[in-house]
C-alpha cells in the first residue's frame, strides 16, 4: 500500500510540473498589449542614413506606419495611420484614409521581437524588431 501510495504521490507532482508551463513572455497568446504598444523596425531594408521603417501601436490604439523611401533623402514619411484592435492573437488595423483593414495574427510577441502574418496592405510573414 505505502508503494502505490508512494508512486501517485510521484504521479501527481511530475504531473503538476509538467502542466503547470511555467511563465512565457514570448507567448504570442500574452494578451498584455504593453508588449505590443512600442515601435517595431523592419529590419529587411535600412536607408542610407540608417533610418528603418516602423510600425508603431500606440495608446489609445492609434496605429502609424513610417516608411522611408528609397530616395537619396531617406526621409521618413507617413503613408499609413489608424487605428488597431487585437483580440488574443488577432490586431484588425483600420486605416483613417480609407484602405482595406489589415488583420495581422501573431506568431511572436516579445519585449524585442513581434512577428506575424499578415493579409491586405502587408502581406506575408513579417519579423519586426523593437530596441
Amino acid at each position: 500500500m505505502k508503494k502505490i501510495l508512494y508512486l501517485v504521490s510521484i504521479s501527481f507532482i511530475l504531473l503538476q510540473a509538467c502542466s503547470s508551463g511555467g511563465s512565457n513572455n514570448n507567448s504570442s497568446s500574452n494578451d498584455d498589449n504593453t508588449l505590443l504598444m512600442r515601435k517595431w523596425y523592419d529590419n529587411s531594408y535600412q536607408c542610407s542614413n540608417g533610418n528603418r521603417d516602423y510600425y508603431q501601436f500606440s495608446a489609445p490604439n492609434i496605429f502609424r506606419h513610417y516608411v522611408t523611401p528609397s530616395s537619396q533623402d531617406c526621409n521618413y514619411i507617413l503613408p499609413e495611420y489608424g487605428t488597431w484592435t487585437r483580440n488574443g492573437i488577432t490586431i484588425v488595423i483600420k486605416y483613417d484614409q480609407g484602405f482595406a483593414d489589415t488583420i495581422l495574427t501573431i506568431d511572436k510577441l516579445s519585449a524585442t521581437t513581434f512577428s506575424f502574418v499578415a493579409d491586405g496592405a502587408f502581406g506575408g510573414y513579417h519579423v519586426l524588431t523593437s530596441y
